[in-house]
Protein backbone atom coordinates (compact mmCIF):
# COMPACT_ATOMS: atom_id res chain seq x y z
CA UNK A 1 0.00 0.00 0.00
CA UNK A 2 2.45 2.29 0.67
CA UNK A 3 4.97 1.84 -2.48
CA UNK A 4 3.79 4.28 -5.13
CA UNK A 5 5.43 4.00 -9.13
CA UNK A 6 6.53 6.57 -11.22
CA UNK A 7 5.18 5.51 -14.87
CA UNK A 8 4.47 2.27 -14.20
CA UNK A 9 3.69 0.65 -17.54
CA UNK A 10 3.21 -2.92 -16.87
CA UNK A 11 2.16 -5.69 -14.18
CA UNK A 12 2.85 -8.86 -14.50
CA UNK A 13 1.31 -11.79 -11.85
CA UNK A 14 2.42 -14.82 -11.92
CA UNK A 15 0.01 -17.32 -10.28
CA UNK A 16 -2.85 -15.16 -10.39
CA UNK A 17 -4.82 -17.53 -8.09
CA UNK A 18 -2.48 -16.36 -4.85
CA UNK A 19 -3.50 -12.75 -5.27
CA UNK A 20 -6.95 -11.75 -4.07
CA UNK A 21 -9.37 -9.62 -6.50
CA UNK A 22 -8.70 -6.59 -4.28
CA UNK A 23 -4.56 -7.07 -4.14
CA UNK A 24 -5.17 -7.19 -7.88
CA UNK A 25 -7.61 -4.19 -8.66
CA UNK A 26 -5.28 -2.36 -6.16
CA UNK A 27 -2.04 -2.88 -7.90
CA UNK A 28 -3.78 -2.27 -11.07
CA UNK A 29 -4.59 0.98 -10.21
CA UNK A 30 -1.34 2.01 -8.85
CA UNK A 31 -0.95 1.82 -13.01
CA UNK A 32 -3.45 3.93 -13.96
CA UNK A 33 -4.99 3.64 -17.49
CA UNK A 34 -2.30 3.56 -19.72
CA UNK A 35 -0.93 0.38 -17.42
CA UNK A 36 -1.00 -3.26 -18.98
CA UNK A 37 -1.49 -6.19 -16.69
CA UNK A 38 -0.56 -9.72 -17.22
CA UNK A 39 -2.09 -12.48 -15.18
CA UNK A 40 -0.58 -16.05 -15.56
CA UNK A 41 -1.80 -19.34 -14.00
CA UNK A 42 -0.76 -22.87 -15.24
CA UNK A 43 -4.07 -23.57 -13.58
CA UNK A 44 -6.62 -20.84 -14.73
CA UNK A 45 -9.89 -23.10 -14.95
CA UNK A 46 -12.07 -20.83 -12.46
CA UNK A 47 -10.82 -17.70 -12.02
CA UNK A 48 -10.31 -16.78 -15.63
CA UNK A 49 -13.39 -18.08 -16.43
CA UNK A 50 -14.88 -16.15 -14.27
CA UNK A 51 -12.86 -13.36 -15.19
CA UNK A 52 -13.35 -13.66 -19.23
CA UNK A 53 -17.06 -13.70 -18.74
CA UNK A 54 -17.58 -10.57 -15.97
CA UNK A 55 -14.40 -9.07 -16.87
CA UNK A 56 -12.43 -6.87 -18.69
CA UNK A 57 -9.72 -9.72 -20.11
CA UNK A 58 -8.55 -11.09 -23.31
CA UNK A 59 -7.34 -14.66 -22.99
CA UNK A 60 -4.75 -16.80 -24.52
CA UNK A 61 -4.78 -20.34 -24.09
CA UNK A 62 -1.78 -22.98 -24.16
CA UNK A 63 -3.37 -25.47 -26.51
CA UNK A 64 -0.91 -28.32 -25.10
CA UNK A 65 -2.47 -30.83 -22.69
CA UNK A 66 -1.90 -30.78 -19.19
CA UNK A 67 0.13 -34.36 -17.83
CA UNK A 68 -2.44 -35.28 -16.86
CA UNK A 69 -4.44 -38.85 -17.26
CA UNK A 70 -8.27 -38.03 -16.91
CA UNK A 71 -10.18 -35.16 -19.08
CA UNK A 72 -10.67 -32.01 -17.59
CA UNK A 73 -14.34 -30.47 -18.06
CA UNK A 74 -15.69 -27.00 -16.51
CA UNK A 75 -19.41 -26.87 -16.60
CA UNK A 76 -21.65 -23.80 -16.21
CA UNK A 77 -24.82 -24.55 -14.60
CA UNK A 78 -27.86 -22.37 -14.66
CA UNK A 79 -29.61 -21.48 -11.80
CA UNK A 80 -32.77 -23.62 -12.18
CA UNK A 81 -30.38 -26.64 -12.57
CA UNK A 82 -29.31 -26.97 -9.44
CA UNK A 83 -31.25 -29.54 -7.71
CA UNK A 84 -29.90 -31.81 -10.78
CA UNK A 85 -26.99 -31.25 -9.97
CA UNK A 86 -26.69 -31.57 -6.15
CA UNK A 87 -28.09 -35.08 -7.00
CA UNK A 88 -25.05 -35.46 -9.50
CA UNK A 89 -22.74 -34.45 -6.89
CA UNK A 90 -24.78 -36.87 -3.67
CA UNK A 91 -23.83 -39.37 -6.81
CA UNK A 92 -20.14 -38.29 -7.23
CA UNK A 93 -19.48 -38.20 -3.14
CA UNK A 94 -21.36 -42.04 -2.94
CA UNK A 95 -18.03 -42.82 -5.56
CA UNK A 96 -15.52 -41.28 -2.94
CA UNK A 97 -15.13 -38.16 -5.18
CA UNK A 98 -15.00 -34.48 -4.17
CA UNK A 99 -16.41 -31.57 -5.86
CA UNK A 100 -15.17 -27.96 -6.25
CA UNK A 101 -18.00 -25.59 -6.16
CA UNK A 102 -16.73 -21.79 -7.35
CA UNK A 103 -18.59 -18.46 -6.86
CA UNK A 104 -17.40 -15.24 -8.18
CA UNK A 105 -18.04 -13.27 -5.12
CA UNK A 106 -17.99 -13.71 -1.62
CA UNK A 107 -20.59 -11.51 -0.48
CA UNK A 108 -23.77 -10.05 -2.03
CA UNK A 109 -22.85 -7.17 -4.69
CA UNK A 110 -25.00 -4.36 -5.77
CA UNK A 111 -23.84 -4.54 -9.01
CA UNK A 112 -23.38 -8.03 -10.16
CA UNK A 113 -26.99 -10.00 -9.50
CA UNK A 114 -24.69 -13.54 -8.75
CA UNK A 115 -24.77 -15.86 -5.80
CA UNK A 116 -22.03 -15.01 -3.43
CA UNK A 117 -19.97 -17.85 -2.11
CA UNK A 118 -21.33 -17.49 1.67
CA UNK A 119 -24.78 -17.40 0.34
CA UNK A 120 -24.50 -20.89 -1.72
CA UNK A 121 -22.38 -22.36 1.25
CA UNK A 122 -25.67 -21.41 3.84
CA UNK A 123 -27.74 -23.32 0.98
CA UNK A 124 -25.63 -26.61 0.24
CA UNK A 125 -24.82 -26.83 3.82
CA UNK A 126 -28.82 -28.10 4.10
CA UNK A 127 -27.76 -30.77 2.09
CA UNK A 128 -24.82 -31.59 2.95
CA UNK A 129 -24.37 -30.60 6.21
CA UNK A 130 -21.16 -32.71 7.60
CA UNK A 131 -19.21 -32.51 4.13
CA UNK A 132 -18.95 -29.02 2.78
CA UNK A 133 -16.11 -26.60 3.70
CA UNK A 134 -16.06 -22.76 2.23
CA UNK A 135 -12.87 -21.10 1.24
CA UNK A 136 -12.50 -17.24 0.17
CA UNK A 137 -9.87 -14.36 -0.13
CA UNK A 138 -11.23 -12.84 3.27
CA UNK A 139 -10.14 -15.67 5.22
CA UNK A 140 -7.13 -15.59 7.05
CA UNK A 141 -4.36 -17.71 5.48
CA UNK A 142 -3.76 -20.33 8.27
CA UNK A 143 -7.87 -20.36 7.36
CA UNK A 144 -7.36 -20.78 3.83
CA UNK A 145 -4.42 -23.38 4.57
CA UNK A 146 -6.66 -25.35 6.91
CA UNK A 147 -9.52 -25.54 5.14
CA UNK A 148 -7.62 -26.54 1.82
CA UNK A 149 -5.62 -29.62 3.93
CA UNK A 150 -9.25 -30.71 5.37
CA UNK A 151 -10.33 -31.06 1.72
CA UNK A 152 -6.70 -32.91 0.53
CA UNK A 153 -7.14 -34.83 3.81
CA UNK A 154 -11.04 -36.24 2.45
CA UNK A 155 -12.53 -34.58 5.94
CA UNK A 156 -14.93 -33.00 3.63
CA UNK A 157 -16.06 -33.78 0.00
CA UNK A 158 -17.38 -30.18 -1.08
CA UNK A 159 -15.56 -27.26 -1.42
CA UNK A 160 -17.15 -24.00 -2.16
CA UNK A 161 -14.74 -21.49 -2.63
CA UNK A 162 -13.97 -18.38 -4.82
CA UNK A 163 -11.44 -18.42 -6.95
CA UNK A 164 -9.04 -18.52 -4.98
CA UNK A 165 -8.48 -21.86 -4.87
CA UNK A 166 -6.29 -23.86 -7.49
CA UNK A 167 -8.34 -26.88 -8.88
CA UNK A 168 -6.93 -29.89 -9.30
CA UNK A 169 -3.17 -29.75 -8.87
CA UNK A 170 -3.45 -31.50 -5.70
CA UNK A 171 -5.84 -33.34 -5.83
CA UNK A 172 -6.63 -36.35 -8.27
CA UNK A 173 -9.83 -37.30 -6.31
CA UNK A 174 -11.42 -33.71 -6.71
CA UNK A 175 -13.82 -33.62 -9.52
Amino acid sequence: ESVSFNKLGLIIIDEQHKFGVKQRINLSEKGGLNCDVLLMSATPIPRTLILSTYGDMDVSTLKEKPFKKTKIITNIIPENKIPDLINLIKKKIENKQQIYWVCPLIEESTKVKLTPVVERFEYLKKYFPENIGIMHGNLKNDEKNKVMKDFLDNKFSILISTTVIEVGVDNQNAN
